[in-house]
C-alpha cells in the first residue's frame, strides 16, 4: 500500500487529491493511504448534504470560511491548521468484511482504534459506526465512498 503525506493543502486541492486518488484506485486496483493538513479553515459537507441545512452560510462567510462538498459521504465538518485527515483506498477482496459499508466501518475503525490506543493513557472507543473517542471526547469521523 503506498503512503503519502500532504501538508498544508488548500481545500480544492485535497478534495480533487481524494477524487483522483478513489478514481486511481478503481481503474488500477491500487490501495492507497493519504494524510494531510488543511492550509486554512474550511468546512466540509458529505456528498448527499444540503448546504443550506448544514451550514451557517452567513457566518461562513463573514468568517472568510469557504464551504466545500466532498465526493464521500458523511456529515459536515471543520477541517483547519491542526486537523489531520486521513484518505483510504482499500480493495474489497482484501477482506470480507470490506464487502459492506457496516463491516468497512467496523473493519477500518477496529484498526484505528487499536492503533491510537497504543499511544495514549486514556480510553479510546468507537462510538456510533463511524467515531472514534477519547474518554468520551470525539476526536476522529470517518465518510465512505464506494465504488
Amino acid at each position: 500500500m503506498d503512503f503519502i503525506w500532504l501538508p498544508w493543502q488548500t481545500p480544492e486541492r485535497m478534495l480533487a487529491w481524494e477524487e483522483a486518488f478513489l478514481e486511481e484506485g478503481e481503474l488500477f486496483g491500487l490501495e492507497r493511504l493519504w494524510v494531510w493538513e488543511a492550509a486554512e479553515p474550511f468546512v466540509v459537507v458529505g456528498y448527499g448534504q444540503q448546504i443550506s441545512r448544514e451550514v451557517n452560510e452567513a457566518a461562513c462567510l463573514a468568517a472568510g470560511v469557504r464551504v466545500r462538498r466532498r465526493c464521500s459521504g458523511g456529515g459536515a465538518v471543520v477541517q483547519g491548521p491542526g486537523c489531520l485527515s486521513y484518505g483510504l483506498v482499500l480493495k474489497q477482496d482484501r477482506d470480507p468484511e470490506l464487502l459492506s459499508i457496516t463491516g468497512t466501518n467496523a473493519w477500518i475503525m477496529g484498526r484505528l482504534k487499536r492503533s491510537v490506543q497504543r499511544l495514549v493513557s486514556g480510553t479510546v472507543q468507537v462510538q456510533g459506526h463511524t467515531d472514534l473517542t477519547l474518554d468520551n471526547r470525539k476526536f476522529s469521523g470517518n465518510a465512505q465512498r464506494r465504488k
